[in-house]
């Protein structure tokens, strides 16, 4: 036989293979209890599996732990490295079970050992640490990588989270790599990430800043709009343009936005972009104070620290300016102590009663995370 005949033999069987498994595991899943019981005592792995399944969720059978780790752990044992990843996944989410992250790693370790690559990206995530599972950082980042470089999203953001906030691990250029690694698999987050870290520091690169923010925005991402609309309307980057900077943060708010809401606003207030108008102002800084976003907060203050508008109430730019320092508006600070460079000591008390009785709702992120967290203390288990 020829070799090109024995290679096309070969992928033949493996199709057929694959076929009979699948075809297989639909009839014991059909399969009367008693029957599949019968194949689970037998020997039959797939049947154990099954079978611990059905108690887990209940399906014609009552939810029973003790089978569902008697069948898992059987065919675990048998080898099957689909029954220790279940095993792991269990012990590590705790849903119907407690969690029992030593078995977990145990498990999965076993699982990734057989061919399951990806219970490395669990296996990462135990060893970060939880309240009874000391943080392991060696095995951490060593799983991470593994996850990372086989592919996974999540590690690879990690990684790159890790070797940003970890002083143990700094490491600048891995964190560019593995940005760049998530960004390359369309993640937002990781354009955005790496749209701020071309803005600043060490890795200042205004064109490739630019290039991820628009890939980003393109995307209706609705920080790296905002963001966008910053770089237009600052004089630092000199590409000044006020009417694209209000279109950005337009979409921004198009997109679920709420600090788009005062940098509208201020456009408004200053006649950038667009014509100037008051009342405009005050429509898109009443609804943005709703969402509890600073940039309101601080628009408001400005509107009623002086009379140029007619607007002058110094008791409500303290209240707004109170809360826009709050909620950390970059240039509340400085506005706050003028405001309250103007006031009375019986004014600052009445004003300050004034902010404080003011009901705002919680501050919602204006941020993203990593899904990286520095691990707790705790009893570690091996």
């Amino acid at each position: 036989m020829k070799k090109r005949d024995v290679n096309l033999l070969q992928r033949v069987m493996f199709r057929l293979k694959i076929t009979f498994n699948i075809i297989y595991k639909l009839l014991v899943v059909a399969l009367p209890i008693d029957i599949l019981k019968y194949l689970a005592i037998k020997g039959s792995s797939v049947a154990q599996i099954i079978l611990a399944r059905r108690y887990y969720h209940g399906r014609r059978v009552k939810y029973n732990k003790k089978l569902v780790v008697n069948w898992l752990t059987k065919a675990a044992l048998k080898g099957s490295s689909e029954a220790k990843k279940e095993l792991g996944y269990l012990y590590f989410s705790g849903e119907k079970f407690k969690k029992d992250w030593r078995l977990a790693s145990k498990w999965l370790t076993e699982a990734y050992a057989d061919g399951e690559v990806d219970c490395a990206a669990i296996l990462g995530i135990i060893y970060e640490g939880n309240g009874h599972f000391r943080r392991d950082s060696a095995e951490m980042l060593r799983w991470h990588t593994i996850a990372a470089e086989s592919g996974d999203l999540e590690a690879q953001k990690t990684l790159a989270a890790i070797y940003t906030m970890d002083k143990e691990y700094s490491n600048p250029k891995m964190m560019m790599h593995w940005l760049h690694k998530a960004a390359d698999q369309n993640d937002t987050d990781a354009m955005l990430l790496l749209g701020h870290t071309y803005l600043d520091g060490d890795h200042y690169d205004f064109n490739e800043a630019l290039k991820w923010l628009k890939t980003a925005a393109n995307k209706k991402d609705h920080y790296a709009l905002v963001l966008l609309g910053d770089i237009y309307s600052s004089t630092k980057y000199n590409i000044v343009n006020y009417k694209e900077a209000i279109q950005k943060y337009y979409s921004a708010v198009n997109e679920g936005s709420s600090v788009a809401m005062g940098k509208i606003g201020y456009m408004y207030q200053y006649g950038l972009g667009c014509d100037k108008n008051i009342d405009k102002a005050i429509e898109w800084y009443s609804v943005g104070v709703k969402y509890n976003d600073p940039y309101s907060q601080f628009g408001f203050a400005q509107l009623y620290r002086d009379d140029e508008n007619g607007m002058m109430n110094l008791i409500e730019a303290f209240k707004w300016s109170y809360w826009a320092k709050k909620n950390k508006h970059p240039d509340a600070e400085k506005q706050f102590k003028e405001i309250s460079g103007k006031l009375t000591k019986k004014d600052i008390d009445k004003a300050l009663r004034s902010a404080q009785s003011y009901k705002v709702k919680p501050v919602k992120s204006l941020g993203f995370t990593l899904g990286y967290k520095m691990g707790e203390k705790g009893t570690i288990y091996r």
